[in-house]
This record gives C-alpha cells, sequence and structure tokens, in this order.
C-alpha cells in the first residue's frame, strides 16, 4: 500500500543498490526517529476509538514490512523497527501475529550465515514472549499441584525454602524466569553426589597434613644451638612485636614457634646468628633450644600475622562459589538476553499453551534446530581433522620466502671449538661418509629447560640456551666466542655425530658417534651426573642416527645402516626390546609413527627406496626380526634410492627423499600400510618448468609448532625453514645474508615457556653460531593460541575458578623458596620525567634513597621481569625509613589492598598468588595511595622483587589449568545477572549461541504445553523414546566440549522429567548413550599425534570423566544403563 511505502522510506530509508540486485538500505537516524515520534502523537489523541482504528492500520502496514527490515536493512535499524512494532502490538490479536510472523521470518533466516546476529535477536524476542507471559507462574502452579497430589513424588526441582538464603549470594543461577533450575533444588544437594569430582569432602586429610608440619617442627631447634654467637648463612626474619629489626632477627623455627601470632617479616638470607636463641628478646625465653613435645591439640596459639594481606575483600559467602564436579553444575540455566522488554497483553498469557500448540511451535522449533545442528558437527569434525589442512594430489611447489625468520644474533667462526683433537678408530669411514652425504652430523640440541648441548668434537659443552639468545635486540648483532661460557664441558672419547635431549625427560641426553652411543644424566646446572654407554653389537655396521621414542622417557631407537634397535634403558642397556633388519638392502632411514591408544608402528626405508613397516608393541620380542611387509605407495612415479624418512606428528604426513632429489610427501592410511594421497615437492626452474626440489632431512623445530626444517641438497646443502600451506610450501633460505659458506652441522629450537617467539639456532661446521627468531602467525598451533587466550584473560585471571575462591594462605617462610631477583628487574614510575630504571633502581636500593610522590595524591611504579624464564612470585615493601610522615596509608596491586600502618618503619611482604604470578608474567604496578594526613606526599624507601623458574613454578601446567577451566565455566555460566562471576573467556560460535536459545525455548514450550508428569523410570523410558526431540539431544550429548549447548539439552530434559530422580536417570542415559557414540571415533586418534591430538585428549577426558561421575554419584542409575546396555 501507498501507507507503507511512505513507512518503508521514513523508517527503513532507501536501497544503497537497485531493487533487482542485493544491497543494504540506509536511512537518516533522526528522520526514522522524528516519523517514530509522530506516529506515537497520531495514535494518542482524545478519541480512543480513532487512536485504535490509526494503530490498527500502522500495525498491518509495518507488519507487511517486518521481512524488508530484517533481510534488507542493517541490525541497528532493524531492532528499532522491531521495538516500535512491539510497542504498537498491545492488542493480543496484534500480538499472536507479531509472534507468528516472527517465526516465519526466523525460519527464513536460519540458513542464511550472514544473519546469524539477526536470527539471534529474534530468538531472544520469542524467549522473552515466554518469560514475559507468566511462563514462571504458570509453569511452577502446575508442577505444585503435581507436587502436592504425590503424583510425581517429594523429589521435585521445584526450589525449596532454603533456611539461610542470605549465605547464597553466589547462587550458580538466579534467574528469576526459570521455571525448573537444577541448581535451585538443593539446599541439600543429590544424597550420593559427594563432592568435587568425587574427591572425598572430609577435612581429615587437611587436618593430618597440618598435624604433620606440627610434628615436623615440634623436632626442630633453634640454629643458636649449632652457631652460638658466630654467624652462618640462614633465613632470618623481623619481628616488629619483639622489637627484633634492623640488625636483629630471628631463624626460621623460632619464628614459627616463638613469634607465633607475632607481626614477623622476611628479612633475608645472609650471615647472622638468632638473636632470640641468643637471649635478645626482653621478658621472653627462646622455646626452640631443644625438641618439643608434640600434642597434636588444636590449642596453638593464632598463626604469625606475617603481614601477608587477602588477594581481595574476601567474604564467606564466596569462599564455594560453585562445586566444579557437581553434576548440578552440568544443569546450570543460561539467562535470556533481557534487553528486550516487553509487555505481552493478558490474554495473549492465559492463551499461550493453546496459541503455541496451534502454531506447532514444537515442530516447527526442532526443524530450526535441525537446520543449525550441521554446522555444529562439521566443527566436531574439524577438530578431529585439523591436520588435514595441506591437501594433497599435485605437486606441491616451494615458494621463497624471507620473513619467516629474521636473525637476531651471529657468533663469529670459532666461536664454539668442533675440531677433533685425538685420532679415534673408524675416522676415515666417518669422513668418507660425512664427504658422500650417507651421513650428516647434528651437533646441536636445545631441551625444554633451557639447557643447550653442542657436540665440540669428542666433548659434550652445556650451555644456558637462554644466555646465548640474549635479551631482544632491534637490529642483528655480532657476538664473539669471549661471550660463550658452558656450564660444563664432557669428554665421550668418540667423534660425536649426533646429539639429542629426550622431550619428556630433558635429564637425559644420547650422544652418538660413529659407532658408538651414551645417554648422559645432566642435573639442574647443566652437569654430567651420570652416563651410561649402550652395547650395541654393531659388527661392522655404523649408526646413522638416533631418536628418542615418542612418548617415552626411557626408549631409545638407533638406527644403522644394517638393523635398527629400540632399547629400554630402564631394563637393559645390551639386549634391546626389538632388533630388526631387511633382506638384501641397506637401511637408510627409520622412524616411529604413532597409532591409536599408544601403538607404534616402525617405518624403514632402504637404499632401494622400498618403504618397510611393522606394528610393533612396548613388551617387545625375541630375536632378530626381519622386515618383509611394505607401504603400497599408490600414485608414485618411480622408487629411486632412499636418502631420508620424517614423519610429521603435528601434520600427519610422511616424508620420503630419494638420492635422485625427488621428495614426496604422502598420508598413511589407517594402519599405516599404504599412502592414499601424495605430492611431490617441486620448483619451477627459468623456464617455469617444475623439477624435483631435492629436499631432505626434514624435522620439526618444536613438536606441534607446524615449522620445519630440512636441507637443500641442490643449494649446497643450505638449511630451510619451511611453512606448509594447503597447496604449497614457504621455504626461507636460513643461510642467504649470513655469508657462510661453511656446511651446517646442527639446528635446533627452544621456545621460553611463556612467549610466543621461538629461537631457531643454526650451527656451522667453522664454529660460527646464528640465532634466528621466529613469531608464529597463528593457525593451528596450540602454543600461539595458548597464549593469546593468556592476553585474552588479563586481569580476570584474579576472578578463575582454578584459583579463585577461597582465602590464600600463604607460609611464614614463603619467600625462602624464591630468588630475589630485584637487580634484574626493570623499574618505571610517573614520580620522575625521565622514568629511568637504573636511577629508580638505584634509590630504591641506597639505605637513603626512596621514591616521592610528585602529588599527595600517591604514584604508580611498574616492574617488568625480562627474563622469560623466571616468574615473578612476590615483592616487599619497606616504608617508613626515612620519613615517618610520609608512610602512605595503603598500596594496591592487582585486586589487592594492603593497609599500611601509621608512623611505622617497617617492612611489608606481600606473596603473590597463582593467579597473581600468571598475570604479572612481563609487568605487574604497584599503586602507592595518599598518606594517613593527606597532604604529605607519599614515599616508599625501598621495593625488592622475588622470583622462580618457571618450570619450577610449574607455569605451564597452572596456565593450562586456567584456561581448560575458564573454557569450562565458559558454557555453565552463560547468563550476566548480578551475582555472576563476570565472562573471562570469549563466548561459544554464534551456531552454538543460537542452538542453545532454541533449545531454551523448547524447554518453555514443554513446561507450558506438557501435561504429563513420569513418576518412575519405566514410565520415563517410554516417554523418552516417544519425544520428538530425542535425537537431538541425544547428538549433542556426544560432545563434551560444549558446555554451553549441554547446559541448554540439560534444561530441556528438566522441563520434560521434572521430578529430579528420574531427570537424573534420563539425563544420564542420554550422556552415556553419547560416550558410546562418539568413544570410538576419539579413540581411533589417541596417541596419533597431529594438530588435533590436545583437542583428542581433551575430549577423550570429558568423555571418561563423565561416566565417572556417574558412577561415582548415581550408582543406580550406571547399574542400570550396564544392564540395558551393556
Amino acid at each position: 500500500s501507498s501507507f507503507s511505502s511512505w513507512l518503508e522510506f521514513r523508517i527503513l530509508g532507501h536501497p544503497l543498490k537497485p531493487e533487482s540486485e542485493s544491497g543494504t538500505t540506509v536511512g537518516s537516524t533522526t528522520l526514522r526517529e522524528s516519523s517514530v515520534d509522530f506516529l506515537m502523537r497520531l495514535i494518542c489523541p482524545s478519541s480512543e476509538t480513532l487512536a485504535k482504528e490509526l494503530q490498527h492500520h500502522l500495525f498491518g502496514a509495518m507488519l507487511l514490512l517486518l521481512d524488508r527490515a530484517f533481510l534488507s536493512c542493517d541490525l541497528q535499524t532493524a531492532k528499532a523497527y522491531f521495538h516500535f512494532l512491539v510497542q504498537l502490538s498491545s492488542e493480543e490479536s496484534h500480538f499472536k501475529q507479531l509472534f507468528d510472523k516472527t517465526l516465519m521470518l526466523m525460519e527464513t533466516m536460519v540458513g542464511n550465515e550472514g544473519l546469524l546476529h539477526t536470527l539471534k535477536f529474534l530468538f531472544t524476542f520469542v524467549e522473552s514472549v515466554f518469560g514475559e507471559a507468566g511462563l514462571n507462574r504458570t509453569a511452577l502452579k502446575r508442577l505444585s499441584s503435581k507436587n502436592s497430589g504425590n503424583d510425581c513424588g517429594s523429589g521435585s526441582l521445584i526450589p525449596k525454602q532454603l533456611k539461610n538464603p542470605e549465605n547464597l549470594v553466589l547462587r550458580t543461577n538466579q534467574e528469576s524466569n526459570s521455571a525448573v533450575d537444577c541448581d535451585a533444588s538443593s539446599g541439600e544437594e543429590d544424597e550420593d553426589d559427594g563432592t568435587s569430582d568425587g574427591e572425598l569432602g572430609s577435612m581429615d586429610r587437611d587436618d593430618e597434613e597440618d598435624g604433620n608440619s606440627e610434628r615436623a617442627l615440634a623436632s626442630k631447634v633453634c640454629t643458636f644451638t649449632s652457631s652460638g654467637s658466630n654467624f652462618m648463612e640462614q633465613h632470618w626474619y623481623f619481628c616488629y612485636t619483639c622489637d627484633l629489626t634492623v640488625s636483629k632477627g630471628c631463624c626460621s623455627v623460632c619464628a614459627k614457634v616463638c613469634h607465633r601470632g607475632h607481626r614477623v617479616v622476611y628479612s633475608r638470607s645472609s650471615r647472622f646468628f638468632c638473636d632470640c636463641g641468643a637471649g635478645g628478646v626482653r621478658g621472653s625465653n627462646c622455646q626452640c633450644l631443644k625438641p618439643r613435645k608434640f600434642t597434636g591439640t588444636s590449642s596453638a596459639p593464632a598463626p604469625a600475622d606475617c603481614s601477608f594481606q587477602p588477594l581481595l575483600p574476601y567474604h564467606d559467602d564466596l569462599e564455594q562459589v560453585a562445586d566444579s564436579g557437581s553434576d548440578f553444575e552440568d544443569d546450570i540455566s543460561t539467562d535470556a538476553d533481557t534487553s528486550l522488554k516487553l509487555s505481552v497483553p493478558k490474554g495473549f498469557s492465559d492463551g499461550l499453551p493453546v496459541f503455541l500448540k496451534n502454531l506447532d511451535i514444537e515442530v516447527r522449533m526442532l526443524e530450526l534446530c535441525k537446520k543449525l545442528l550441521p554446522t555444529i558437527l562439521s566443527q566436531r569434525e574439524l577438530n578431529l581433522l585439523k591436520d588435514r589442512k595441506v591437501l594433497l594430489g599435485g605437486d606441491m611447489l616451494v615458494s621463497q620466502a624471507s620473513d619467516v625468520f629474521q636473525l637476531k644474533k651471529a657468533f663469529k667462526s670459532g666461536s664454539l671449538d668442533l675440531k677433533i683433537k685425538a685420532d679415534y678408530p673408524n675416522s676415515r669411514e666417518l669422513k668418507s661418509h660425512l664427504a658422500n652425504g650417507s651421513l650428516t652430523k647434528s651437533l646441536l640440541t636445545a631441551s625444554s629447560r633451557g639447557k643447550l648441548a653442542v657436540g665440540e668434537g669428542d666433548k659434550v659443552a652445556i650451555f644456558d640456551v637462554g644466555q646465548i639468545i640474549g635479551q631482544p635486540t632491534a637490529a642483528p648483532i655480532t657476538a664473539d666466542k669471549t661471550n660463550v661460557k658452558p656450564l660444563s664441558r664432557n669428554i665421550v672419547r668418540f667423534e660425536i655425530v649426533h646429539l639429542i635431549f629426550n622431550p619428556l625427560q630433558d635429564h637425559y641426553l644420547a650422544v652418538a658417534g660413529y659407532g658408538d652411543c651414551q645417554v648422559l644424566t645432566l642435573n639442574s646446572r647443566g652437569e654430567v651426573t651420570d652416563r651410561l654407554a649402550i652395547e650395541l653389537a654393531l659388527q661392522g655396521a655404523y649408526i646413522r642416527r638416533v631418536e628418542w621414542v615418542s612418548g617415552s622417557q626411557v626408549q631409545l631407537m638407533v638406527v644403522t645402516n644394517m638393523f635398527v634397535k629400540i632399547y629400554d634403558l630402564s631394563q637393559d642397556n645390551i639386549s634391546p626390546l626389538h632388533y630388526f633388519t631387511v633382506a638384501d638392502d641397506v637401511i637408510v632411514d627409520a622412524t616411529l609413527v604413532p597409532s591409536s591408544m599408544g601403538k607404534l608402528v616402525l617405518l624403514v626405508l632402504s637404499e632401494g627406496g622400498l618403504l618397510y613397516r611393522l606394528n610393533i608393541v612396548l613388551a617387545g620380542d625375541v630375536g632378530a626380526k626381519t622386515l618383509t611387509d611394505t607401504v603400497l605407495v599408490k600414485d608414485a612415479v618411480s622408487m629411486h634410492k632412499g636418502l631420508s624418512l620424517y614423519f610429521s606428528s603435528t601434520y600427519r604426513l610422511i616424508f620420503v627423499s630419494h638420492q635422485d632429489g625427488t621428495t614426496f610427501m604422502g598420508r598413511l592410511d589407517a594402519d599405516s600400510s599404504s599412502v592414499t594421497e601424495l605430492s611431490y615437492v617441486c620448483e619451477e626452474d627459468q623456464d617455469g618448468k617444475s623439477k624435483p626440489a631435492g629436499l631432505y632431512r626434514w624435522r620439526e623445530l618444536i613438536a606441534g609448532s607446524g615449522t620445519l626444517t630440512c636441507l637443500s641438497k641442490f643449494k649446497s646443502n643450505s638449511p630451510l625453514a619451511v611453512s606448509l600451506g594447503p597447496h604449497e610450501l614457504c621455504a626461507q633460505n636460513m643461510r642467504y645474508g649470513t655469508g657462510s659458506n661453511s656446511p651446517v652441522v646442527g639446528v635446533a629450537a627452544y621456545k621460553p615457556l611463556s612467549k610466543d617467539k621461538t629461537h631457531c639456532l643454526l650451527l656451522y661446521d667453522d664454529g660460527s653460531l646464528h640465532i634466528y627468531s621466529h613469531t608464529p602467525s597463528g593457525g593451528d598451533s596450540s602454543v600461539s593460541l595458548t597464549a593469546e587466550q593468556t592476553k585474552k584473560l588479563g586481569s580476570s585471571i584474579l576472578t578463575s575458578r582454578a584459583y579463585a575462591g577461597t582465602k590464600p594462605e600463604f607460609p611464614l617462610d614463603f619467600f625462602e623458596k624464591t630468588t630475589c631477583i630485584t637487580s634484574d628487574v626493570k623499574f618505571s614510575s610517573d614520580t620522575t620525567k625521565s622514568g629511568d630504571s637504573e636511577s629508580i633502581k638505584q634509590r630504591l636500593t641506597s639505605d637513603d634513597g626512596y621514591l616521592e610522590s610528585l602529588t599527595s595524591a600517591g604514584f604508580k611504579v611498574s616492574i617488568s621481569n625480562p627474563n622469560p624464564d623466571l616468574v615473578m612470585v612476590g615483592c616487599r615493601i619497606h616504608v617508613g625509613n626515612t620519613s615517618a610522615s610520609n608512610i602512605p596509608s595503603e598500596i594496591t596491586m592487582f585486586h589487592r589492598v594492603v593497609k599500611l600502618d601509621e608512623g611505622m618503619r617497617s617492612w611489608y611482604d606481600i606473596p603473590f598468588t597463582t593467579a597473581e604470578s600468571l598475570l604479572a608474567d612481563e609487568e605487574f604496578t604497584i599503586t602507592v595511595g595518599r598518606t594517613f594526613d593527606g597532604s604529605s606526599m607519599p614515599r616508599v624507601d625501598s621495593i625488592e622483587v622475588y622470583g622462580r623458574a618457571k618450570d619450577e613454578f610449574g607455569w605451564k601446567e597452572k596456565m593450562d589449568a586456567v584456561l581448560d577451566m575458564e573454557a569450562h565455566v565458559m558454557g555453565s555460566t552463560a547468563g550476566g545477572k548480578s551475582g555472576k562471576r563476570p565472562q573471562t573467556m570469549p563466548t561459544a560460535p554464534m551456531q552454538e549461541q543460537i542452538l542453545a536459545d532454541a533449545l531454551r525455548i523448547l524447554s518453555r514450550i514443554y513446561l507450558l504445553c506438557q501435561t504429563s508428569c513420569c513418576t518412575d523410570t519405566v514410565d520415563a523410558d517410554m516417554e523418552l523414546d516417544s519425544l520428538k526431540c530425542r535425537a537431538l539431544l541425544e547428538t549433542i550429548f556426544q560432545s563434551d566440549r560444549e558446555p554451553l549447548l549441554h547446559s541448554a539439552a540439560c534444561r530441556v530434559l528438566q522441563a520434560v522429567f521434572p521430578k529430579k530422580e528420574v531427570y537424573y536417570h534420563v539425563k544420564d542415559t542420554m550422556r552415556l548413550l553419547g560416550v558410546i557414540k562418539s568413544l570410538p571415533a576419539i579413540t581411533s586418534r589417541i596417541g596419533v599425534g597431529g594438530t588435533a591430538s590436545s583437542w583428542v585428549v581433551k575430549e577423550f577426558i570429558a568423555q571418561i570423566h563423565t561416566v565417572s561421575k556417574v558412577a561415582l554419584h548415581r550408582k543406580l542409575n550406571f547399574a542400570s544403563f550396564l544392564e540395558n546396555h551393556g
């Protein structure tokens, strides 16, 4: 109509393109708002009849344009249009038309990926309708009436009155319009639900640990009993209560016993004797001059104050936020977006069940769900097949790059002495094999704990890799050998050809020569504490390569030209577990391919070009075994003489190189019996024709990184860094621009635990060492993903459920286990214009120095840690040394406020919680508050910073715990109402969010429209068989890595089966069925590596966790399931 056309122009605007083309409509916000205001005034005249008639026409005209508003306009305009239409829908008939039209519009939009945000808005409207239409009251009335009639028993999921509701401040879900909330059912939780993850909730274990600690303390004595008045190196403490300060102090034992409950702070580790034991405390005698009797009672004095301040102003009701292992957590109901405030006509509310039935809304909503589900399923498949991103088939062309790595540091020729001084047996044969390329030296290897091993002739030199890499610089720098100081240098009495650390147990270093092999054991200082020689019985053979067995700390594979042996060095260094040979051929290389559930497949490349295979078991076989089965290589052009073999666990590809320069990369089938897909690695010549690239000796720099290295046979054996794309290889010549023509004899990589940057080290035969840096660009690297997630978490780490929820308690001797790193950190402050770190550090470390604010409002001090291998775990602050009137009233860091004492010169110990240490990876800030009088300039006299090595601290494990916990919480607490912890992780994919919205709407439909209530499990099984959404719910329960969908699916089951016992019976049945259906695909991938390995392991653990929870908490349900589906 002409009215609709007028509305379209005034409110929706004009299209950017002609109507025949697809385009977006734009309009003026001012014009739209003035038009709406005009229309609202029109429909509010003095005549009510006229107003209603005009409103009716206006509503009808606008309803005609609803599709146009959402399909052609931007979302903001569409939302404004929709809100106005809702305002016009004050009559029941209008609201029903709007509801029906919205459903049809949703059905139109569901297949369009570009309209997902718009679709979610409409789902929000539908869900809000249920909330505002009195669903909660209607459903509760229906369910409570059934309970009163004992139809459903007393174990209902309806919220009960709790004795102390004020203590439930942080209930998992406080949604006011949720009819059935499993979490709210319990002031008494499930009788057999136990506690978190099945662990015993008793305090006996903690009491026992405390008892053991007190028992041990009772046997310790003051250090004065051994030192007397002589100074001895030890940790000592100040006690401000007893005036043991400045030059006086007490030992650790006296601090814990004699000064318990006093104000005690850590002083330092230095030479002194205990003044408490020497009788230096007026009016008190030392209690620790002899062992004390352990009573085991709780009458001990209160713990020492220690000046340790809590992380946050904790409240008792925050201590137990949510039972992380409780089944109720799986059933959390997520809240709807409350941005739409509706006023639903009363008649609509009263007739809602009949209206929904006439719309056949259950079937229509299920159809919407089925259209959303394929995207979720394809993502699951993608998670399992991440290593398929390299597409094989045609030739894989090598493209040249120059930005994969950047040269950062170069040690000059002769920096490392690789010359062999002694003349060992087989020296001539070794030189011959090195010259013809049948052997390649690998004299460099780095451990994850920062040790670098270098083969220097017949010696193994151990270096600190962090010191060699040095600090980051803007431009490459040149260094000489005077800067290279080894931690140790160890002779092995043979010329070294191969070096490799064990990836899982990097105290073990395998060292091999032409005919000898040893395993060295290193301590944390890089010194060799043990060595084990392996008896190979070569009998004329020579060692081609050594490799640690994947996933083992003690098994080593030795590849020679005549046999392959695998040793379990924890059992025997003479007799191998496995001994393999090939008939009438020479072995050139071998590799182990991880198969499912920890199985291994051995692949051996012969000089004749054949690829042998054998499934091996780690139990071992007696005697030599001749390999006869070969891998079928489909589409292979020809099999030339073999040169090298490598299997990439990241890409699940094998790289087979031949002496004529041909190389193919192939994908093995499930049992590694054939290569199903392959591509030859080629490069273009000057005429643009394809030719073999001549790449061999492939290796992955760091497991899981996806960056490979290899040598170029046609470019003087230059080392290349290679990254794989779908159709090409991007390669950087690492020798380019370095000016070195010496052969490469070692490639190693090192990545600090907490940094994105990977360092690549190249060792040349002339003793020069080049160091490159590489920052991954993302992709499938779990390392870069974790780093990115860590950055996104930010300060929300402090409220992570992995480490928050309880009051932090620190032991008195906290700082004894740390190292003072004040000299290594950098300071910056707004109290100085220059911000020079050294001048600030000098002020804070001198006896009469201090930092003072420029204003009375206070100041900030930022402390950064340049050492990537250390984590800052605490600091100590001294105030009042130079002026009592300038003492600040408080100091703030992270979310912690430390209150200071007025007029008192004192040190304050501030240990960091685990969460704070994770957050202070690179930097933390101290905010100094006002003085007590508010007018003086606040002043800090000294700041000391303490740290620990990241591997000792357990950095990776602790950060993984945060990421895993937040990933789980993400779906379980997807609401946003007050009382809920704010979200810290990225939200679920939009398709998951919308499907969860649809499931929540389904649950509300069932609450309104279902009339029956199952009273026992037999009825429940029959009801479940007839449930139209059963197949949908079963599919959702097949993965445990989608918590948002799980929560919504549980909500559907709660609506259909409101009785608690019946609900759990049905839910457990469906979840266990989901495990049965999904587990085969998951277990087939466990242990095989690849970029999907992390996801596979997490999914497997989640599935097993599901089974164990049901078995532990609801044994009857578990037994019933085994009986029916066993």
